[in-house]
């Protein structure tokens, strides 16, 4: 996210545009647009965490890497219809939008497996109780069997 956000930045520079409204609104959602994929394969990785890493990254694009991949390509297209507005800020959006994707999608599908699989993170589910806040004399017997979950 914050290599996105960087990115954005640099695109923003690069285009010549100072901050103004228009350009600090689309900093300011830049986050929510370039979280997304990062979040689709890390949640695939979370429900492979039986497996050794590389495998779940291998899973998870086998998984999610389709959709993202659509996921990125849709977002793509529909802003390449707001390069021809005459107004600038569709342009201008237009413009962050395909660029917050491209971006979004290259940190994710690149940067973000070779980290996990250099830093050795793992993700486990914790087999944690569900407290219910009743006793066990008040739980219909059988229904509540701890063992079966």
């Amino acid at each position: 996210v914050a290599c996105t956000i960087c990115s954005i930045l640099a695109v923003l520079v690069f285009n010549g545009w100072e901050i103004g409204t228009t350009e600090s609104i689309i900093v300011s959602i830049t986050a929510g647009f370039s979280v997304d994929y990062v979040v689709h394969l890390a949640h695939a990785m979370v429900e492979k965490a039986h497996a050794p890493l590389d495998e779940q990254v291998r899973e998870a694009f086998r998984d999610m890497g389709v959709s993202v991949f659509s996921g990125m390509f849709t977002s793509v297209a529909a802003s390449f219809f707001l390069f021809f507005c005459s107004l600038q800020f569709f342009f201008k959006f237009g413009t962050f939008l395909c660029s917050t994707v491209i971006f979004s999608y290259l940190f994710s599908t690149t940067l973000f497996p070779a980290l996990c699989l250099t830093l050795g993170t793992t993700f486990k589910r914790e087999n944690t109780p569900v407290h219910t806040g009743i006793s066990d004399d008040e739980k219909p017997s059988g229904v509540y069997d701890d063992s079966k979950l």
